[in-house]
């Protein structure tokens, strides 16, 4: 995800969002894919340094303690002190208030033990494990407070593994440019623990009240675009290869068939020359026969009649002698 992908959806968000009687916090949504959420190490817990603290940020702060005197110091400063006696009566359900209520907690070294007893069984799947300090100096503990004013904790255990993480990550009088650098902080973070982009689903950030907007919605528009056109170019080229091979398929067909026309007009042309030429033979030969038939009868006439002629002059002979 680059950064001027981030600046382009917070402009889209700001002129989408309507404006609000009070200062809206900028909430960022990361949509996983492809995790199984079931398995142990798949699961995403991570706390982000963000490069500028959430304006008017105050992390509501619950410290769990031994030190009493050290208790008293911190009054004012953090919201509730509950003193390691008083751990092993709360109850379960107080628990989980207690997770949803604060923002950071802090304990005492020596105190860790009493709340991972009593309490880890609630507060670890929520990531609301206090965080222990060896010095009880009020001081220290104010510079972790502060250090909490600039930072957010990412989990995707909401009760149960779900297949996100959501943090505000600025508010909206902040400047764009750095509202952008704490998303990209926190991108790169996440994008560290799951281990590559293929994972992300989607990322996307709104104003408390506005229309939620995808980060790269534009750019993904337009390369959805693109890979539309480049289908129907690849479509309509298919479809012209097959008009093409089909007008190709039925020239060569007629070209079969134009041949196989004059072959057979040239051999019926053959065969009526053939016919022809025998034909005319046949006729020539029965008036050839005809003429030898009519000479022959003729000739057998001449013959008779010289036959008669001559049984004539005989018997006229035999007369005259008489």
């Amino acid at each position: 995800m680059e950064k001027k992908q981030v600046l382009e959806a917070l402009q889209k968000m700001r002129t989408t969002s309507k404006k609000r009687n009070f200062v809206q916090s900028i909430d960022l949504t990361i949509n996983f894919k492809g995790i199984d959420f079931k398995k142990e190490q798949n699961r995403v817990e991570v706390e982000v340094q963000l490069p500028f603290a959430l304006e008017g940020k105050k992390a509501k702060a619950l410290v769990f303690l031994k030190d009493k005197g050290l208790a008293s110091s911190l009054k004012g400063i953090v919201d509730k002190i509950i003193l390691d006696t008083e751990i092993p009566a709360i109850s379960k359900k107080d628990a989980q208030q207690l997770a949803e209520e604060f923002d950071v907690l802090l304990a005492e070294g020596q105190v860790m033990v009493s709340v991972g007893k009593f309490l880890g069984q609630v507060l670890a799947p929520r990531g609301k494990m206090p965080k222990p300090f060896t010095q009880n100096d009020p001081k220290i503990i104010q510079q972790m407070l502060n250090k909490s004013s600039s930072s957010v904790k990412l989990s995707n255990k909401k009760g149960k593994n779900m297949p996100l993480v959501h943090s505000s990550i600025g508010k909206e009088n902040m400047a764009d440019e750095q509202i952008a650098e704490n998303i990209v902080s926190v991108f790169e973070a996440i994008l560290a623990k799951t281990e590559g982009k293929h994972n992300i689903k989607s990322v996307i950030i709104k104003t408390t009240m506005g229309p939620p907007i995808k980060i790269g919605e534009e750019e993904k528009v337009i390369e959805k675009r693109e890979k539309k056109e480049k289908r129907k170019e690849e479509d309509r080229a298919k479809i012209e290869e097959k008009k093409k091979e089909k007008e190709t398929k039925k020239t060569e067909l007629q070209e079969r068939q134009k041949e196989k026309n004059e072959e057979t007009k040239t051999k019926k042309s053959e065969e009526n020359e053939k016919e022809k030429n025998k034909s005319e033979k046949e006729v020539e030969e029965k008036i050839k026969e005809k003429k030898e038939e009519d000479e022959k009868r003729k000739t057998e006439k001449t013959q008779k009649g010289i036959e008669v002629e001559k049984k004539k002059q005989a018997k006229e002979k035999r007369d005259d002698k008489k």
